[in-house]
């Protein structure tokens, strides 16, 4: 069966890029400079993350590139319809940054030069980025980019001709889109509060050299904000010390009713230390445990929820049953 085309889905000077079928399979069809070859190449060898490279070959001077077409929304489009959590925010930024890592990791190093909701893919659990057609190799060899390329708030302001764009670029970009994410604004418009604008803030700064050095950098960052209990994601003194007299009062009165029994002290009061951890983390969402409860990719909140109080009390009754077997144990 020949192709058949569907769609132009963009067209300038250097490329043109089509949405075909071929064999009654849709497919991105690239048709791209000859230069554009070795990035291809390269990209073909990249197995997560990104479109897959079908085929690459040249016809009439011209760069071919067949490339999986993406069924899922792009996440600009999925914001619209259903604003992401902040576990949601942070699984889509640490998978970004993933990918990024084997980006900045080849070699040469890649680097994409265009971040931004558009170029994202979000199916409400796992991204693909797309659209490489500005992505680059980068050279010690030259101080500037060739040409000034990348989308306005996302590109860093070396991507303006100042210096050379490098993986700090990328990172610049996360920073500008974590920001977006998390309040619906650019940085100048609105900087988060809380945990998340210390990263932000360092991911935009104007220095490269001043941001985080690696991907895997910013993932730590990223990663450390799931750990903080509540009270303390915000950054607010008020916050902090109210929390710390919360948990403190909270143990001490678990502890007191512990000891209150006389039989089995010791198990008394090792059993309220469990069962208060245990609240701790499935009533504050310690560690974003909810996107492991029944039902948590539910699009309807009120059926999330009841995943949530199932899963508490079926772990909760899970808990009883491994106390009580340690009691016959070592009793």
């Amino acid at each position: 069966m020949m192709r058949k085309e569907i769609q132009v889905i963009k067209k300038d000077d250097q490329k043109i890029i089509y949405l075909i079928t071929d064999q009654n399979e849709k497919i991105i069809e690239k048709i791209l400079p000859l230069e554009a070859r070795s990035l291809y190449v390269a990209l073909r060898d990249i197995k997560t993350y990104i479109p897959r490279i079908k085929k690459i070959y040249e016809s009439q001077g011209r760069l071919i590139v067949d490339e999986e077409y993406i069924e899922a929304p792009t996440l600009a489009t999925y914001q619209q319809s259903r604003p992401l959590t902040r576990s949601q925010i942070i699984s889509v930024m640490q998978q970004l940054l993933e990918i990024l890592d084997v980006l900045h990791h080849h070699d040469p190093m890649i680097i994409h030069r265009d971040i931004k909701p558009e170029n994202i893919y979000y199916d409400g659990e796992k991204i693909i980025l797309g659209d490489f057609d500005i992505a680059r190799f980068y050279t010690n060899k030259h101080t500037v980019d060739t040409t000034a390329l990348g989308s306005i708030g996302y590109a860093a302001p070396e991507q303006f001709g100042f210096s050379q764009t490098t993986e700090q670029t990328d990172l610049y970009a996360c920073g500008v889109l974590l920001n977006v994410l998390a309040t619906g604004y650019m940085p100048s418009v609105s900087l988060v509060k809380g945990m998340l604008r210390p990263i932000v803030k360092r991911a935009i700064e104007i220095d490269p050299q001043d941001r985080h050095q690696s991907a895997q950098a910013m993932q730590r960052s990223l990663a450390y904000c799931t750990l903080i209990p509540v009270g303390f994601r915000h950054g607010k003194k008020s916050h902090k010390i109210i929390a710390s007299i919360t948990y403190i009062l909270f143990a001490l009165l678990l502890i007191m009713v512990a000891l209150s029994v006389k039989k089995d002290t010791f198990w008394s009061v090792l059993f309220m230390l469990s069962l208060e951890l245990w609240f701790f983390v499935f009533g504050f969402n310690y560690a974003n445990v909810y996107d492991f409860c029944l039902f948590h990719k539910n699009h309807y909140r009120m059926i999330r929820i009841l995943g949530i109080l199932l899963t508490t009390i079926i772990t909760y009754f899970f808990f009883l049953f491994l106390f009580g077997l340690g009691l016959v144990i070592f009793s």
